[in-house]
């Protein structure tokens, strides 16, 4: 699609609120050497929702996100008789999280009234805004940054970046077909490969199995083997030692997760820490948190929990445990649907496609590496979810109300079968008489 015609009103202003939710969090914290990516969302869905207020009419009902929000503010409340808050950022983290909600319902309802043809060119213009940062940041052309990690920018590492970069990717796979797809899959491996992701080399690898046949995903595999001896794959061998004595740091964090886990569920008997409240209160101790103690001088990304299945279980316990398990089963639904229409990729809708992306992407965020609730993906997680939800609702309203159709006539015919004809004679000879 030349680039001439990707720009237009429609599409241009939906990219632009994507856009903003998903790159002025990160910009934020890679430009200021922010604490979180809090401050730089909570401007994002300010300016999102202003300029929504006025442009669209909401039509999806706010009844999810409330019943979730008033869940989370309930548990919260209760652990209070558990153990001491942080009673400051609690109040705060509710606060942010109406804001979210709130953009979410918004944007939410912008893409169910938004065509087609903007939906797939705004999605367009993001993919070739993330294929343009990731070549910049292989080419070291990018602004400087307080914080000492290698960046992607507006990402401050290209783990940030692939949590964003991988629903687009599985979007562009499912959405093309024939050699269009199998180069999406190289683009992904080669900047997976040239920024020492491993979060991105197995968002490909998702991106991969939810488009490709298991025959052609088997042939992908083996003919991926052969260059394997001839490239330096010291970081990602390093990246998956996962034993004890290792020393890499992301090795480490993400060991530190479970350990955090674990140790959630013992102080708490399950119940969990609440709302925000992780990496507050009595410190972490387990051989990977002491070993990033010692490597880094601080408790490291012990607030995010590495992961967000680590964060969500050891804040909300056995509920916690059960909504990372319900979103297995999610996730591999929206995977197997994806699968099957990868097939015939022009029979979906551009939103559709783009929402159950989003959905299996997320995968990533949630067990391999992530960075909190108050994060692009994780908006934009929601945003697919209320938007699948209600397309659903929608689906089901309609399908409920040709049914009713179709029993109303089926009632009038079989009154009319049964209206006997010889009644039926003798009324037309007395309106003839």
């Amino acid at each position: 699609m030349p680039l001439a015609r990707a720009v237009d009103s429609g599409g241009a202003a939906m990219a632009a609120a994507l856009g903003m939710l998903l790159f002025a969090p990160p910009a934020v914290f890679y430009l200021t050497g922010a604490r979180s990516h809090a401050l730089g969302l909570t401007a994002a869905c300010a300016i999102v929702t202003a300029i929504a207020f006025f442009k669209v009419r909401m039509i999806v009902s706010p009844s999810p996100v409330i019943l979730l929000w008033v869940a989370i503010s309930a548990h919260l409340a209760m652990t209070s008789f558990i153990h001491p808050l942080e009673i400051e950022r609690a109040m705060l983290s509710l606060a942010l999280a109406a804001v979210l909600f709130m953009t979410v319902l918004y944007v939410s309802s912008w893409l169910l009234g938004t065509s087609n043809t903007s939906i797939s060119r705004s999605v367009f213009l993001l993919r070739g805004a993330m294929i343009v940062f990731g070549l910049a940041s292989i080419l070291n052309f990018q602004p400087p940054s307080p914080i000492p990690v290698k960046p992607v920018f507006p990402f401050s590492e290209p783990s940030h970046y692939a949590v964003v970069f991988t629903p687009l990717l599985v979007d562009a796979c499912v959405g093309n077909n024939n050699w269009r797809r199998y180069a999406w899959i190289g683009i992904g491996l080669f900047f997976g490969y040239a920024m020492e992701s491993l979060s991105l080399v197995v968002g490909t690898a998702l991106a991969a199995a939810v488009s490709l046949s298991p025959f052609r995903l088997t042939v992908g595999v083996l003919l991926a083997i052969l260059p394997l001896n001839f490239m330096d794959l010291s970081y990602f061998l390093e990246r998956l030692d996962l034993s004890s004595g290792t020393t890499n740091r992301s090795a480490l964090t993400y060991m530190q997760g479970w350990e955090l886990i674990f140790d959630s569920f013992w102080r708490t008997t399950g119940w969990g820490l609440g709302f925000q409240q992780l990496g507050y209160g009595e410190p972490t101790r387990g051989v990977a948190a002491d070993a990033l103690y010692e490597m880094m001088g601080s408790d490291a990304n012990v607030q995010d929990g590495g992961f967000v299945a680590a964060k969500v279980i050891s804040e909300f316990g056995l509920f916690g445990l059960a909504a990372a398990s319900i979103f297995v089963a999610y996730a591999a639904g929206a995977g197997l649907r994806l699968r099957k229409l990868s097939k015939q990729p022009l029979l979906m809708s551009p939103g559709h496609r783009l929402a159950l992306s989003v959905v299996v992407a997320y995968s990533i965020d949630m067990f391999v590496r992530g960075i909190g609730y108050f994060t692009g993906s994780s908006a934009l997680f929601i945003i697919a979810s209320v938007y699948l939800l209600s397309r659903a609702g929608r689906g089901a309203a309609a399908r409920y109300a040709f049914a009713l159709r179709e029993s109303k006539r089926a009632a009038a015919r079989r009154i009319q079968d049964s209206y006997p004809e010889s009644q039926g004679r003798r009324h037309r000879c007395i309106r003839a008489r």
